[in-house]
Order: structure tokens, then sequence, then C-alpha cells
């Protein structure tokens, strides 16, 4: 509300409502006006319509907005993920299991002598046909936004099983009835 360190040194010295409270209250409408045509008033003013033009758009974060690269990299990364998401919910479908004997290291769109798994593989397959920019995501991604390793292949197998039982758990809320089968092996 009081704001006298935006008042520059060649500008009238600041008076009620910047320094201090308004409290003659006799001439309140000559000084509003007075100070709406100040030129702290309007600095004021124009930072606090971009502050609220700022906050308005909600899908921005303020990080990204500042760094363009930043952004670039969150777009990249999510792009990767998803094509990752998507060969692990292949595969889960499938009933497939998704590592071989040797699928650590960097990935690459070249086959290999050894069995690399079928994570890789099918990834591998997903990739060679997509675009030439989605390849080059892989190809040139960090090693630490590869986001290939079985640990996180793990937390999104157990992120798509909560969400395999958040849906099992709506559909059984709104049912009149249901029943449970349950075999107990002795």
């Amino acid at each position: 509300m009081f704001a006298p360190h935006t008042v520059s040194r060649s500008a009238k010295p600041p008076g009620s409502l910047v320094s201090g409270p308004h409290c003659n209250y006799i001439k309140a409408k000559e000084h509003n006006n007075n100070h709406q045509n100040c030129h702290y008033h309007k600095l004021c003013a124009a930072m606090f319509d971009n502050f609220v033009q700022t906050g308005a758009d909600k899908s921005r974060n303020v990080r990204n907005a500042l760094n363009s690269s930043r952004q670039k990299a969150v777009e990249e990364n999510r792009n990767r993920l998803s094509h990752i998401i998507r060969t692990i919910e292949f595969c889960c479908r499938q009933e497939i299991p998704l590592r071989g004997h040797r699928d650590a290291g960097a990935f690459s769109l070249n086959e290999t002598d050894c069995n690399d798994g079928v994570f890789e593989a099918a990834l591998r397959l997903r990739v060679e046909a997509a675009d030439k920019q989605t390849s080059e995501l892989f190809l040139k991604a960090p090693r630490n936004t590869s986001y290939l390793s079985w640990r996180v292949q793990n937390q999104i197998i157990s992120l798509m099983g909560d969400a395999i039982q958040k849906q099992i758990l709506s559909d059984i809320s709104q049912c009149k009835y249901f029943s449970i089968l349950a075999d107990v092996l002795l």
C-alpha cells in the first residue's frame, strides 16, 4: 500500500497515500486526483497490471515463463515420457516382461547382438516409426533425463496400478450390487 521506495528523487516529495495513510477527508477527492496523475502511481499501477496478467495464465509456470530454454526442456521431457509410458502400457497389456539380460546402458536405435529387453526393443520400434524429431529426443537426451532405467519403469508401472485400482473402486462404488470371487489354496 505504501511504497516510498518507488518514488524517484526528481519527483515531488511523496504525499499521503505513499508515505502514510490519508487522514484529511475534506480534500480527499482533490488528493486522489493529484495522486492518480503522479508518475509513481502510474508506475505502480502498471506493475500491478503486469502482475495480474502473469497470474491469470495458470498454464505457465513463472520459472518457465522467465526461462524459455527450461520450458523447451520440459516439453521435450514430457514428449519423451509419453512415448515411454505408452511402450510400458503396451508391454503390460500384452503381459510381456520388460527386462532382458542387458537392458542397462545408453539407448540406441541400432539393433544389438544381445537381448537388450522387450521394453527397449519395443521403444526402439516405436521411435523408428515416429518422425526424425522424436528419434532425436531419445538420442540427444541427457543421461539424467532419459527415463529409461528400471527404477523409472517400476514407478510408472506402480502409478498405472494405482490408477487402475482407483478406476475399479470408482466403478464398484457406483454399482448397486457387486460380488467378490476368491480362490483359496490350501
